[in-house]
């Protein structure tokens, strides 16, 4: 018989979880997108890094398969921004690997933490860049573990070998400038927060920079380790969501897409019909994307949302396809249910650690 503590055991085993207790308290906090122009390319991962998609819908955070995407959907040099209060191990390993692949250059930026999982991303990148105020932390890696004694001791071997695997990836990063590594894994121990200026003498960073982070930042709730600074000065405030140089007719459109994504949920990375890169290709290869197929196609030349003569031919800019118009969709909706169902396994798991009603 499977025996449950009391609910005050339960919430404390969840504090002492620290890799859990990170996770709840800074859920849905952040942000992860994309900006590439002609003349840059950026990502900000201004979020937690979780380990899957189910994890993202569930705590928030970006996953390694959504960072991945994103990357490889670049060209040329890469700006990484970071505010990141660490998260899943693998996950970062995956999106640190994804930066060696890179055929550009990748220069991270600190705006504001890199702190635990988020240091493989600086570690592996070309040039790091601490901001003013800017930190790095790095620890010992953390887990969730669940079973028999067996269990508990297989994942505390596991995770001895992962900490030696950092120690390689901070000292690599080390002898790449030139530095003769320091005692990373005595400092992991510690839980070690360092300054701009102390990432560079230790090899893990390249300049601070000479002008204050650009606007746009979380103020995570590091509660869940030991030695977190005071993180008044780290708060910077979110890039103003309409701004001036907007018409009126931007700003509102603006304003009806995000309660689109605050009701149904954000767009994903890929150019399917949940996806925000529309024109990447087209997956509707069997019907074509012109306006005779599409759901706003009014008849007789006319459309639902778009004024004037429409030519039925013509290729539709929205894609609001009917779905029998979808290529595969069978797989799709096999895959939106694995989704599902593994959200709603750690909703129903969260809930028993949390003592609250499933």
């Amino acid at each position: 018989m499977v025996r449950f503590p009391p609910a005050s055991q339960r919430d404390q085993a969840m504090h002492r979880n620290k890799l859990l207790n990170l996770f709840a308290r800074n859920a849905k906090k952040g942000q992860f997108r994309a900006e590439a122009t002609a003349e840059a390319s950026t990502i900000y991962l201004y979020d937690v890094i979780v380990s899957s998609k189910a994890d993202a819908e569930w705590w928030g955070g970006v996953d390694a398969e959504t960072f991945v995407q994103t990357l490889r959907g670049m060209s040329g040099d890469v700006a990484i921004r970071i505010n990141s209060p660490g998260g899943d191990v693998f996950a970062a390993r995956a999106m640190a690997q994804a930066i060696r692949d890179y055929p550009g250059n990748v220069t991270a930026y600190v705006d504001g933490y890199a702190a635990s999982a988020a240091s493989f991303i600086t570690s592996v990148s070309n040039k790091v860049v601490v901001s003013q105020g800017g930190m790095i932390m790095i620890h010992k890696a953390w887990s969730i573990a669940m079973g028999n004694a067996d269990d508990f001791a297989a994942t505390a071997s596991l995770l001895e070998k992962i900490d030696g695997t950092i120690v390689q990836t901070y000292s690599a990063a080390a002898e790449r400038r030139g530095i003769k590594p320091a005692d990373f894994a005595a400092m992991m121990a510690a839980e070690t927060w360092l300054t701009g200026a102390e990432a560079i003498e230790l090899g893990l960073a390249d300049e601070v920079a000479a002008d204050a982070a650009p606007s746009a930042a979380v103020q995570w709730d590091l509660s869940a380790y030991d030695n977190a600074p005071a993180v008044a000065a780290l708060v910077v405030e979110p890039r103003a969501d309409v701004t001036a140089d907007m018409s009126a007719r931007q700003a509102q459109l603006y304003e009806a897409v995000e309660e689109v994504a605050s009701e149904l949920g954000q767009f994903d990375q890929t150019s399917g019909a949940n996806g925000a890169h529309y024109m990447a290709a087209n997956p509707f290869a069997g019907e074509g994307i012109k306006c005779a197929n599409c759901a706003f196609y009014d008849g007789a030349r006319a459309c639902e949302v778009v004024a004037g003569d429409i030519e039925p031919e013509a290729v539709c800019k929205l894609w609001i396809i009917p779905e029998n118009l979808l290529q595969g969709a069978a797989a799709a909706n096999e895959a939106t249910a694995r989704i599902t169902n593994e959200i709603e396994r750690k909703r129903r798991t969260a809930a028993l650690m949390l003592h609250t009603p499933a």
